[in-house]
């Protein structure tokens, strides 16, 4: 008979009480921001391994068992793989196997553990949580909790209403270790973090000087909190060389700390987002030059757009498994030029300049005195300092300053969309500098004439979508490689004007649907129209009168010419489009736009489905919310006063 103990003899395991009464006190698990049916689930599986577990059951995606072990790593092992050695190895220097798993020989425990056992409770813990899989990991940065609480993420440890949690799981979401950051000071009563970063980046050459500070103070407050943030603003820093890029994006490594900030140069878009690994940090992006060969850079703004509001981005892996990545990180780009951003991007992003500064002798002729070298020396300090006064004053931020900034800015008319980029900034900064909403004074902070400038331009940058539609067509060139020939918007401004002057009345077969007239060398507008009609292009009347609100310019959903002008651009059109061009969806969404009930014929033997837009809108030069026009509601101006 072998002497070797049985793996596990029948009817021979025991589970004795004195081996309950020796077994370490349970340890209360941090279940904040957990509704009701995920703390139930979690306490129903904790019953199933035991409290003193030092690991912790997460779920079962249909294939692998997920399990966050002694050093709050997230594991997974398919139900082969969960034998001894992986048991083990996800307790570490623990003795719980084998004091609640022990292997018995003649009623007495040796040593080592049944795996059998263990495995069995660990597997039914796992079900009893449910579906789970690798999308909701959280690492090293600031989130949002489900309660809207700021959870700090600090590589080792969570920081939550001001107190020190262990890593693990917090609701839906597994914070796992990641590098670890200071810890977060206590706040004492003459601490003003902010006001000394201020001091320290007015030292900068910004061309809107001490505004420009103030906001560029907001973009750190947002780098320290992106993660928890609805919307994240980002910012690009331009200047000449030697202006001081580099020292603000040195400034800004010190102030984030070398852990709490992903610091690149010519980068791509899928560097950046594993580089992230699942963590909130911001982005700093030196040397971001605009380039011949633009992708690059459009894959990367594409990436911060994404971003703003908060982004999941799922790519393929080479086991034909999807992987997921968490993108909420805001971006600090610098570069002597900007590449060019298109109204989505230009939405999210604050453009700073700093001036280069150039020497000159005073009228004494002595040379002028040298700015002081800009020091680094207590920046990660104030970080920390400004990161911890933040979150005590979360809960006032999350409930009252921003509610209050954008209703005043919603009052004053401005869109939703620079609402989110300013008003962010600014009351990330009141909270930082001031104790309390008076100190704030938001209203005033809003009227301010840097902020009405600003906010002025940021207006107007915000066409809609038909009016670029409509600018790009009229600046189109009907001979596209001789820079004098003549745009379609002229054609079309001749043509409406004949239109305007009677000539529709005297010419009503040429206007209307009637077969077209032969050429008439006397009459532009009839020159016009033709041109205007190889391109899928056509100004007519859809009413008995001959008043401006009856005048509309006929854009065809198919056109091979139209196809060509709207080549490259977001508006472009397939040959196999069977619902139009792009440049169809952009125009029927303009004011006063509609669809005639069939085809529209544009040249003999040519019909196509069109789209009506009011002459008045297409004459109307730079249409912006600004102006009054170009909105739902809004009155165009009669077409007369455009043609003159």
């Amino acid at each position: 008979m072998s002497d070797q103990p049985p793996e596990e003899p029948g009817g021979s395991v025991e589970r004795l009480a004195d081996h309950r009464r020796r077994r370490r006190p349970s340890r209360v698990r941090d279940v904040t921001d957990s509704g009701p049916p995920v703390a139930a689930r979690l306490a129903r599986a904790q019953m199933l391994i035991g409290p003193e577990a030092p690991y912790e059951p997460v779920g079962f995606d249909g294939k692998n068992y997920w399990v966050i072990g002694c050093t709050k790593n997230l594991h997974s092992a398919l139900p082969k793989e969960i034998g001894g050695s992986w048991l083990d190895s996800i307790c570490g220097n623990c003795d719980y196997l084998r004091t609640r798993y022990p292997r018995m020989r003649e009623g007495k425990p040796v040593n080592g553990f049944v795996p059998d056992n263990a495995r069995r409770d660990l597997m039914n813990a796992c079900h009893e949580l449910g579906y789970w899989e690798p999308t909701n990991i959280r690492s090293v940065g600031a989130w949002l909790g489900a309660d809207g609480d700021l959870i700090l993420h600090r590589g080792d440890h969570l920081y939550i209403r001001g107190q020190v949690r262990e890593l693990g799981r917090v609701g839906e979401f597994v914070y796992v270790p990641g590098p670890p950051l200071p810890m977060i000071p206590k706040l004492t009563q003459g601490m003003r973090p902010a006001q000394a970063l201020l001091d320290r980046l007015e030292t900068f050459t910004f061309s809107r000087g001490s505004f420009d500070a103030m906001l560029m103070l907001g973009i750190i407050c947002v780098g320290l909190v992106c993660g928890a943030l609805k919307f994240r603003p980002h910012c690009f820093v331009v200047g000449e060389i030697g202006a001081g890029k580099t020292a603000l994006q040195q400034l800004l490594r010190a102030v984030f700390g070398a852990e709490g900030i992903v610091d690149v140069t010519d980068a791509t878009a899928a560097a950046i987002w594993q580089a992230l690994r699942n963590r909130s940090i911001p982005i700093g992006y030196d040397e971001f030059e605009a380039e011949a060969d633009s992708r690059k850079q459009e894959r990367i703004l594409a990436l911060a757009r994404q971003a703003s509001t908060g982004a999941k981005l799922r790519r393929g892996s080479s086991g034909h498994i999807g992987v997921e990545f968490p993108v909420v990180s805001s971006f600090i780009c610098s570069s002597v030029i900007a590449p060019p951003l298109n109204a989505a991007d230009a939405s999210r992003f604050v453009l700073f300049t700093l001036d280069r500064l150039i020497a000159t002798l005073n009228e004494d002729g002595s040379a002028p005195p040298q700015r002081a070298a800009f020091s680094l020396d207590m920046l990660g300090d104030y970080g920390l300092q400004l990161t911890a006064r933040l979150a005590a004053r979360w809960p006032e931020l999350r409930d009252t300053v921003l509610p209050t900034i954008a209703r005043t800015m919603s009052d004053a008319g401005y869109p939703g969309r620079i609402i989110d980029l300013y008003g962010t900034l600014i009351g990330l900064c009141s909270v930082a500098l001031f104790d309390d909403v008076e100190q704030m004074n938001l209203p005033g902070r809003l009227a301010s004439y840097q902020m009405q400038r600003l906010l002025a331009d940021a207006r107007a940058e915000q066409v809609p979508e038909y009016a670029r539609c409509l600018d790009h067509l009229k600046s189109y060139r009907i001979e596209r490689h001789r820079p004098t020939s003549t745009q379609l918007g002229e054609l079309i401004h001749t043509a409406a004007n004949a239109f305007m002057q009677g000539a529709g009345r005297k010419q009503a077969n040429f206007w209307g649907d009637d077969e077209i007239a032969p050429d008439d060398p006397e009459s532009a507008g009839r020159s016009a129209q033709r041109q205007l009609l190889a391109f899928g292009l056509r100004v007519a009347r859809i009413g008995d009168e001959n008043a401006s609100a009856n005048i509309v310019l006929q854009v065809a959903h198919n056109n091979q010419q139209l196809a060509e002008v709207f080549e490259h651009t977001r508006w472009r059109s397939s040959p196999e489009s069977a619902t139009g061009g792009g440049w169809t969806q952009a125009l029927r969404r303009a004011p006063g736009a509609t669809l005639p009930a069939g085809s529209v014929r544009f040249r003999a033997g040519f019909t196509s489905r069109a789209v009506n837009v009011p002459i008045a809108l297409v004459l109307q030069p730079g249409t912006s919310p600004t102006q009054g026009a170009g909105l739902p509601g809004d009155e165009l101006p009669d077409a007369v006063t455009m043609l003159h």
